[in-house]
């Protein structure tokens, strides 16, 4: 067996190899550490001795890793970055962006060309320059034009399409007077192939046959000539292809015309400075992540890079941030226990009525059937319904305050009033929880304890409050912490009821009066024009240190019961 799995892990491991050194390549030294120690894994798992166990178990840490651990981890480190929407890419993607933009140089003129086609399989031009005549080269053929300073990324994968040049011959036509005659004076003829020769020519000369009435030679050594129906056939082909090498490129741009093409920039990796070919500027790269002149010119697209606990500071030193997010912190936290305190006290109530002795038992089971709809319906759905009853303008709950206290509809538009409905609502979602839960607590709670104190002369209110609630505590604590934890983590109430809404005036960040710290989180990676996902990160780390401790007094609850058990 060991045969059969030794090579396919080797082959196994040669991809992983290459996926590794692809992402170290584009900078993703994170993601490339997360593939070692996987392929570490598997490595152990297939190869070491008494590794059984492991083998097992390897499944559910790469899970884990992967869809756990790593998440922390990137997240704490994108929130030691600058990543936001102007700095999505990484260093050495930036600098692949800056290589692909390209341009036309001033004075260049177009170029009558005839295709060849070698007897190995690759394509070659023949160019004719056109004094007098621009060249005129199509946006998708150089993606945007970088003005004042700033370089636009290209598309990548916009390829040139030869409007209405596809029913034009793929050379000069004699019908065309100015074609007809090839070009005179400094210039002279070039011959260029796609795999990156470039050499001066001249028809009639060397390896060029006699040229023909358009001044293309007929023949050249080792190349078969294209016709015009060839030509045309293969026109998407030829549009797509770099003829020569960089820096300068000659691009087919029209069924009778190309152009030459250069780079903008000269990039210099190892110095990180981008040289403009155009008038000598140079850019070096700086910590906050973008190519600067010296005269202050940034060039875009920027990068990402590692800038340390600026996001932190700029979280509490930032008056216009810190004053938001510490607002929306304390509304967490308010919302996280008050909501679960209602939603406790109201299930609890509903609990004892309905399992008290003097209801009907088939009356408690459907009472109890319908008030545990909120919870069996899915939350989104409930939320929308309640989004639509507070509708400023056609909600019926907003309508009937109005008709019947006079209520003007637009308290909903008053921070307090909008956090008053948040809680209604949250404590609808929630109360079915707490019933059925305290329900079946109540039912584990001895009745001799109850009897022994109705004899001791305790009234009802006594014996729950010394009996039932102190051993209903005991049995649902984790729940209802678990539940406080689920609250201050609320996105879809937050999100779907009010949007965060209203606003909070002079906000830097899009902060509004009823966001939890989850839905600012997500507003400030999504919903921010600049998608600062970065400083969201930030957000996301304190978030997970406030619920580390619910989680590690989790931990210690349940290593109490054990222990007891």
């Amino acid at each position: 067996m060991r045969f059969v799995l030794l090579p396919a892990l080797l082959a196994f491991d040669v991809v992983g190899a290459i996926w590794v050194w692809s992402t170290f390549g584009q900078g993703l030294w994170l993601v490339g550490s997360l593939l070692i120690l996987v392929l570490a894994g598997i490595n152990v798992a297939v190869i070491a001795k008494g590794a059984t166990a492991f083998r097992w178990m390897l499944p559910t840490l790469v899970f884990m890793l992967v869809f756990t651990l790593a998440p922390i981890v990137y997240t704490g480190f994108i929130a030691l970055t600058n990543y936001n929407g102007n700095h999505l890419l990484t260093q050495q993607q930036a600098y692949s962006s800056f290589e692909r933009q390209t341009h036309v140089p001033d004075g260049t003129p177009a170029y009558a060309w005839a295709a060849y086609e070698a007897e190995g399989g690759g394509l070659a031009l023949y160019l004719i320059p056109q004094l007098g005549e621009e060249a005129v080269v199509p946006d998708d053929l150089l993606g945007e034009e970088p003005t004042d300073g700033e370089s636009a990324q290209p598309d990548p994968e916009a390829t040139p399409s030869p409007t209405a040049t596809e029913t034009e011959p793929a050379e000069p036509t004699p019908t065309d007077p100015e074609a007809d005659e090839p070009a005179t004076g400094d210039l002279s003829d070039v011959f260029a192939t796609a795999g990156g020769e470039v050499r001066e020519a001249t028809a009639g000369t060397d390896i060029f046959g006699a040229p023909d009435a358009n001044g293309f030679p007929a023949t050249i050594d080792g190349y078969t000539r294209l016709d015009v129906v060839q030509a045309v056939t293969r026109i998407s082909e030829l549009s797509a292809t770099s003829f020569g090498a960089e820096p300068t490129v000659y691009r087919v741009i029209s069924g009778s015309r190309a152009a030459a093409i250069e780079n903008v920039y000269d990039i210099d990796r190892d110095a990180g400075t981008i040289t403009d070919r155009r008038d000598g500027t140079v850019y070096s790269a700086d910590p906050t992540g973008y190519f600067i002149a010296p005269n202050g010119d940034r060039l875009t697209p920027a990068y990402q890079t590692v800038i340390g606990i600026d996001n932190f500071v700029q979280l509490f030193g930032n008056e216009k941030i810190r004053g938001p997010f510490l607002e929306i912190l304390l509304w967490t936290l308010i919302f996280a226990v008050v909501v679960v305190v209602l939603q406790f006290a109201l299930g609890l109530l509903y609990a004892v009525v309905i399992n008290s002795r003097f209801v009907n038992p088939v009356a408690a089971r459907v009472v109890r059937a319908v008030l545990l709809l909120p919870y069996v319906i899915p939350a989104y759905l409930m939320i929308l319904v309640w989004a639509a009853l507070f509708n400023q303008q056609t909600g019926l709950i907003t309508a009937v305050l109005d008709t019947l206290f006079g209520l003007d509809p637009s308290w909903i538009n008053d921070g307090n009033g909008a956090r008053l409905a948040m809680l209604v609502v949250g404590l609808w979602l929630g109360f079915p929880y707490f019933l059925l839960i305290n329900t079946g607590a109540l039912q584990a709670v001895p009745g001799e304890l109850l009897e022994a104190a109705e004899v001791d002369g305790a009234g009802v209110f006594v014996r729950f409050q010394r009996v039932v609630l102190p051993l209903l505590l005991r049995s649902i604590a984790p729940l209802i912490v678990l539940a406080a934890a689920f609250n201050f983590n609320n996105f879809l109430l937050a999100y779907l009821l009010f949007g965060g809404n209203p606003p909070k005036l002079g906000a830097q960040v899009p902060a509004g009066e009823t966001d939890l710290l989850i839905s600012f989180t997500y507003k400030l990676s999504f919903d921010f024009g600049n998608s600062d996902y970065a400083l969201a990160a930030a957000v996301t780390v304190l978030i997970f240190l406030a619920l580390t401790p619910i989680v590690v007094s989790q931990l210690r609850y349940y290593n109490s019961w054990r222990g007891e058990d």
